[in-house]
C-alpha cells in the first residue's frame, strides 16, 4: 500500500485547468512550439500511432518547424540523434 502522505493527490483547485483537446478526443495541456517538436523528436513516434497516422505527424512537425528559430531545431535534431545512438549502443 501507498504512503498517503508521501504520494498524494491533489484535487480541485490546485490543478491547473486542461486547455487543449488532444488527438484521442480527450482533455490535454497545450505545450509551446518548442516543447511540442522537442517531444516529437525525443520520442521518435514519426509512424502510425492509434490516433494519428505517420503522414499527420510528418505535417505537425513541419508545420512546427515553419515558424521557429533555426537554430533551436538544429539543436533538437542533434540532441536526439545523440540520445537515441545512446540508446542503441546499450
Amino acid at each position: 500500500m501507498a504512503n498517503r502522505t508521501l504520494f498524494s493527490s491533489y484535487r480541485g483547485s490546485r490543478i491547473p485547468a486542461a486547455n487543449a483537446i488532444n488527438e484521442a478526443g480527450g482533455t490535454a495541456y497545450s505545450l509551446s512550439r518548442e516543447n511540442h517538436l522537442a517531444q516529437f523528436a525525443a520520442t521518435g513516434c514519426l509512424n502510425g500511432t492509434f490516433y494519428a497516422s505517420a503522414g499527420m505527424q510528418l505535417e505537425k512537425v513541419l508545420t512546427l518547424c515553419s515558424d521557429l528559430d533555426p537554430k533551436f531545431i538544429a539543436q533538437v535534431a542533434l540532441y536526439s540523434r545523440k540520445s537515441r545512438e545512446a540508446w542503441v549502443r546499450r
